[in-house]
């Protein structure tokens, strides 16, 4: 067992999150015939320092040369209606609101991701009130009901409603169930450093 140590300033980093990166490639040899060391090939490895402040652990780390996903299950009863609006918008888009033809709504493992926005607070409003409209356009008293407007891609996103030309779902669902499913993703945030402007998948089960 080998223990590696990497200790960075935090001040040395770039952007408002701090960031650097360091590549290193792991050594293995072993003794060959006539006590020759061979060296095996080993691939590089990134490691991405970071201090943001919105995170809840405000240093970290993460290996980069991973598909970042965030994964609902459809059978866990906490947030299925939120798995299944998630489900359905990336497998059945034309099913859902608003309305649109040839809609095509990214983030699912096959498609192309989304992208965390955190420092541009208008977007995400915005993106909100894009989501909102549309629910109370298809279920005007949903929030007398106790119901929240989910959306998906989230708000949270780059891909989210406001710039989606039509290429987003909106949902009327149980209060408890979307606040439910949104912990779990900022829970996910959290835990996988996901930073402003990173991409990332979400697959649901």
């Amino acid at each position: 067992m080998e223990l590696l140590t990497f200790d960075e300033d935090k001040a040395s980093g770039t952007g408002r999150d701090k960031v650097h990166k360091f590549d290193f490639v792991p050594a293995t040899f072993f003794i060959a015939a006539g006590n020759k060391n061979v060296q095996l090939p080993e691939p590089k490895i990134t490691v991405r320092f970071d201090s943001a402040s919105y995170l809840k652990y405000k240093q970290g780390s993460i290996f980069t040369d991973i598909r970042a996903t965030m994964t609902y299950d459809r059978s866990n009863s906490d947030v299925k209606e939120t798995a299944q609006h998630i489900w359905d918008a990336q497998h059945r888009p034309g099913t859902t609101i608003p309305a649109k033809t040839g809609k095509r709504i990214p983030g699912a493992p096959s498609s192309t991701p989304l992208h965390r926005i955190f420092y541009d607070t208008r977007l995400r409003d915005r993106n909100r009130e894009t989501a909102r409209a549309a629910c109370l356009a298809q279920w005007p008293n949903y929030s007398s009901h106790g119901k929240d407007c989910d959306e998906y891609p989230f708000s949270t996103t780059k891909e989210g409603a406001y710039n989606a030309n039509g290429n987003f779902s909106a949902r009327a669902l149980t209060s408890r169930d979307n606040q439910k499913a949104g912990s779990q993703l900022s829970t996910w945030y959290n835990d996988d450093r996901i930073l402003d402007g990173d991409a990332f998948y979400v697959n649901v089960k």
